[in-house]
């Protein structure tokens, strides 16, 4: 759909479809960017407004950024997502190029952040967005046998994380819920893990987690099982947690979708439904 204005622009249908979005923006080259949180729509109404005025990219299309690309132009993006208590965040997102943020004659160039600086990643509740590098497998034939081997080779991507602080306190959480011997408890904490957006990053990070509590666990399972019988002759498998092979098959990979409907959602949501409902 090509925008008439920055009103008609369309929202992401959820905040997995949301993390998905500014991945892929990100992922395309459009690393740098500004962003905030504005606490009510007049200020969301007025903010975004100016922002399609100082970048008119805003409102190209995708054929069209693809030709102020080659003409040595910035491809520019605003992306907006409603927050909980009235409040709405936003990014403006910006490739290399003239007229966008790197651009050093710009107004926000002060301001701008690059997505792959240290302390510049873009962040979301709980997330930050990482380029992170992982192993993949792949296979190829052996010329000497003629046999498939398979090999491993390190890839760079772009993929969401928890917060180091966020992290933390979820490992914390494990920990005292295992040094106090309560296992429901850590059941419950791990099936909320598993129920986060399971991108690359957050999924090892998820089954990290998994592999601690059952570390700690392992130290005062016996303990428990003494004290709890009665439980152990209702339930088998009370006092027990998933094994690394159930963990890893109960905790899905990301699968794409689309960034703008759902089937609870089939019509889009645009700005203009944000700043006058």
């Amino acid at each position: 759909m090509k925008a008439r204005n920055v009103l008609d622009l369309e929202i992401p249908v959820n905040k997995t479809s949301l993390m998905q979005m500014l991945q892929q923006l990100v992922a395309r080259g459009n690393r740098f960017w500004v962003g905030g949180i504005s606490d009510n729509k007049h200020k969301l109404e007025a903010l975004v407004f100016k922002l399609s005025e100082r970048y008119p990219g805003i409102l190209r299309t995708g054929k069209q950024r693809e030709y102020d690309s080659k003409r040595g132009l910035a491809r520019m993006h605003l992306v907006v997502f409603p927050g909980d208590s009235g409040r709405f965040y936003w990014w403006l997102l910006g490739s290399e190029g003239k007229g966008g943020l790197a651009d050093p004659s710009s107004e926000d160039a002060k301001a701008v952040r690059d997505a792959k600086g240290r302390d510049s990643h873009i962040e979301f509740e709980d997330y930050v967005l990482h380029y992170a590098t992982k192993q993949t497998s792949f296979q190829v034939p052996d010329v000497g046998t003629g046999k498939v081997k398979s090999l491993k080779r390190n890839t760079s991507t772009w993929t969401w994380k928890m917060l180091p602080e966020v992290y933390k306190e979820e490992l914390e959480t494990l920990l005292m819920a295992a040094q106090s011997h309560n296992w429901e408890l850590i059941v419950r904490t791990l099936a909320a893990l598993r129920n986060r957006p399971q991108f690359a990053g957050v999924r090892n990070q998820v089954l990290s987690l998994h592999h601690a509590a059952q570390r700690d666990w392992r130290m005062v399972e016996r303990a428990w099982r003494a004290t709890h019988r009665h439980e152990i002759e209702k339930d088998a498998k009370a006092g027990t947690l998933l094994t690394k092979d159930e963990a890893n098959a109960q905790t899905a990979k990301m699968r794409r979708q689309p960034f703008f409907t759902s089937p609870s959602r089939p019509t889009p949501f645009t700005i203009r439904d944000l700043v006058i409902y």
